[in-house]
């Protein structure tokens, strides 16, 4: 299960993505303009971002340009643009895939699937996860449906240590 931050302003499309990719047990994030899906990637723990470049406020070359100034993190543009200079735009951003539309919503699965088994397993040893529960060894933060939440370094360590020994009867001598 991934979190997936869908920046899409036609809700009927928002829709669709956001009620495949929770079928396919993904979290979905969603932002209907540029400005929001900024602040939703700087406050929600993504995996994965569609980006739309055709988006209210700030489009999506720019969103894409935000975020890689913060980090590497997927990205996949889903657009009604596809000429030739648009998908090597999005390629010079460093975009992981250029899809236009109309998409066939299984590839686009796919595509997700591949771009995650790639991206997560470079980062599984730096990640626990139980259920909604996701702990970032190397950033120290903890999300639980996307949504970071603070613990203090104790509380963390404490935690941590509960999800590595998953099942196990732990002693007070563990801690």
């Amino acid at each position: 299960m991934a979190n997936i931050l869908v920046v899409e302003d036609e809700y009927n499309i928002r829709e669709l993505l956001q009620n495949y990719l929770k079928n396919e047990g993904h979290h979905v994030v969603p932002a209907a303009d540029g400005a929001q899906a900024i602040e939703q990637f700087r406050s929600s723990n993504v995996d994965l971002v569609l980006l739309d470049i055709l988006l209210p406020r700030i489009n999506g070359y720019d969103v894409c340009r935000a975020i890689r100034e913060e980090s590497d993190i997927p990205i996949m543009m889903l657009t009604a643009l596809d000429s030739e200079n648009d998908q090597l735009k999005g390629f010079d951003l460093r975009i992981d895939d250029y899809i236009p539309k109309p998409f066939s919503m299984p590839v686009l699965l796919r595509k997700i699937d591949a771009v995650l088994r790639r991206t997560m397993r470079d980062s599984l040893s730096n990640r626990i996860a139980y259920k909604a529960l996701t702990l970032d060894l190397e950033g120290y933060k903890v999300c639980i449906s996307g949504q970071i939440v603070d613990l203090t370094q104790r509380e963390f360590e404490l935690l941590k240590t509960l999800l590595q020994h998953q099942g196990r009867v732990l002693s007070r001598h563990t801690f």
